[in-house]
């Protein structure tokens, strides 16, 4: 009797190890299948998220070049009316007072002549000032620091400013095309904020290898500064401008500013990056 209910325990605890076997490999299979299912679905949630943060750069980028458009249309629409314009209006009118002189017999003289041919001089170099910030991306094609003293020379010429471009014997200039052009853009930008409202007079502009694979871009001037935190809307939609190109290439931007004691913006920038 014993025996016999020993052998039904026997029984009764081989099915019971089968029954919990078998539901621990049902629940092991479950939590496998959960697994796969949540990675699958993290995974797609992923590329997702990515093609959408794709999207969302490139929008951005395609507003940031629109509003760099804009940025630079106001630049010589400005430019035009406050140099050249004003040119043309007194050469214009000059040529008015020599067609005065000549209806009432008067002599032209050739002083006047001279004076007259040097303000044309005056405006056709202007002209082609203005003609090389339109044709920026044709500037970089000649080398990142040509277009750099090319826009050097443009603010000397146009805004009487001091500026000078130190260039260090070690700094290369074999950066990729686009990654070049987004350099000299916010380069660009730096000196439109400067003229509009930094007051400055002294330009250094620095050109040099911060170590063996990246390249160092740094503008400071004399003007009255600022607070970086607190901006108007102008300033800090230049800055943002800034930012967002160097994000492109991948680059590091530093702002160092205090009110009346200038601005150093300093520009860090991978040799081997590519622009986005």
């Amino acid at each position: 009797m014993d025996f016999f209910v020993y052998v039904q325990l026997s029984k009764l605890a081989l099915i019971s190890i089968m029954i919990v076997g078998t539901i621990a490999m049902l629940m092991c299979c479950t939590a496998i299948v959960l697994l796969v299912v949540l990675y699958n679905r993290e995974r797609q949630l992923a590329e997702e998220t990515a093609k959408r943060q794709d999207v969302e750069h490139e929008i951005a980028l395609q507003a940031s070049r629109v509003q760099e458009a804009d940025r630079v249309i106001m630049q010589i629409t400005g430019a035009l009316h406050d140099h050249l314009g004003n040119k043309l209006a007194f050469l214009n009118t000059l040529l008015g007072d020599f067609s005065k002189q000549l209806q009432h017999d008067q002599p032209i003289t050739a002083q006047q002549v001279q004076f007259c041919r040097q303000f044309a001089r005056e405006s056709l170099a202007d002209f082609r000032d203005f003609n090389r910030v339109i044709q920026g991306e044709q500037l970089v094609e000649a080398g990142l620091i040509s277009a750099i003293q090319a826009e050097a020379a443009l603010l000397r010429r146009h805004f009487s400013l001091q500026v000078s471009v130190h260039i260090k014997p070690d700094c290369r200039d074999d950066l990729e095309h686009g990654v070049a052009l987004h350099i000299f853009r916010i380069l660009q930008e730096v000196a439109a904020n400067i003229t509009k409202h930094a007051q400055a007079r002294v330009i250094t502009v620095s050109l040099a290898m911060y170590d063996q694979d990246t390249f160092q871009l740094t503008v400071k001037d004399d003007g009255k500064g600022f607070d970086v935190e607190r901006l108007p809307l102008g300033e800090s939609m230049g800055l943002s401008n800034m930012q967002f190109r160097a994000d492109c290439v991948n680059a590091t931007l530093r702002i160092e500013s205090a009110p009346n004691k200038g601005t150093q913006i300093t520009l860090y920038v991978p040799m081997f990056t590519t622009s986005n």
